[in-house]
């Protein structure tokens, strides 16, 4: 495979977050492994889905190589299916999900080509081994992190390369047992904006479909973390992957915080269950 020449697709959901959506897209647009950007969008405000398409309709002057596309949910349907419709209309093999109102790593590319591509197993989602946590200035939370110790700008799940097998997790589960470096699992199987086969998260998530709306909204990435290891896969995280979290009182893991955690029970249990 020539690693130089396999693009990669972006999935963006939002929801009502349109005032971060132009900074982000300008990041990835910089990149020369991206050739397709998805927008979807989960029934947020007439304002915002007409901004949206401000935003992209001025960033496809900048950068005229990608394909944008935008989706638009009728009603508002949750993260989970948000987030699967976006992959779902992707066209590249290799997809890379992100929040809006987050921020790509920095050296994005090289990582890419040439720590991703030539490692990709199909089997494996790859969420970061840490974020780094900011609310205006991303680039300043590298920095803050050094100087200001503790989790506050930046949380380490794993400080090197590692694969999460079903029965690791299903062990830290039954014992207590800590599997990350910092936090706790919960952040690791909580932790989203990820790298994976488009293919094989389609077919993995298709029983998403069936779950609550409770669990849809509130513990959406850990259901996508227990439909994936229910499919005989692995979460993986390497070392230099990671993401610019944004802190916001106004997110939906915010509004949803007091059905997560007992969300996260329920899904925790379910993964006990997997044989």
């Amino acid at each position: 495979m020539n690693i130089h020449k396999k693009n990669i697709s972006i999935a963006i959901p939002t929801y009502n977050s349109s005032a971060y959506l132009n900074l982000l897209i300008k990041q990835l647009g910089k990149s020369s492994v991206i050739n397709e950007i998805v927008v979807s969008d989960d029934g947020s405000k007439s304002s915002e889905i007409k901004n949206i398409k401000i935003i992209i309709s001025n960033n496809k002057n900048y950068f005229p190589k990608i394909n944008f596309k935008i989706l638009e949910n009728t009603k508002r349907s949750g993260p989970f299916i948000n987030k699967y419709l976006c992959i779902e209309n992707c066209n590249n093999d290799i997809v890379y999900q992100i929040d809006s109102d987050n921020l790509p790593m920095l050296n994005f590319d090289k990582f890419v080509k040439n720590n991703l591509i030539p490692n990709f197993e199909k089997e494996n989602i790859y969420y970061p081994s840490k974020i780094f946590q900011f609310r205006n200035y991303n680039y300043l939370s590298i920095p803050a992190s050094y100087f200001f110790q503790g989790t506050k700008y930046k949380v380490i799940l794993k400080n090197k390369s590692y694969e999460f097998t079903r029965e690791i997790i299903q062990n830290s589960i039954k014992h207590g047992t800590q599997i990350t470096d910092d936090k706790n699992r919960r952040w690791l199987l909580n932790i989203g904006n990820y790298f994976v086969d488009k293919n094989v998260f389609i077919d993995s998530m298709k029983e998403g479909f069936n779950f609550t709306k409770e669990q849809l909204f509130a513990a959406d990435q850990f259901l996508v973390s227990y439909l994936w290891l229910k499919n005989n896969n692995s979460i993986k995280v390497m070392k230099n992957h990671y993401h610019f979290h944004r802190k916001r009182n106004d997110s939906i893991s915010f509004e949803e915080k007091d059905r997560t955690g007992k969300n996260f029970e329920i899904v925790e249990s379910m993964i006990l269950d997997l044989v």
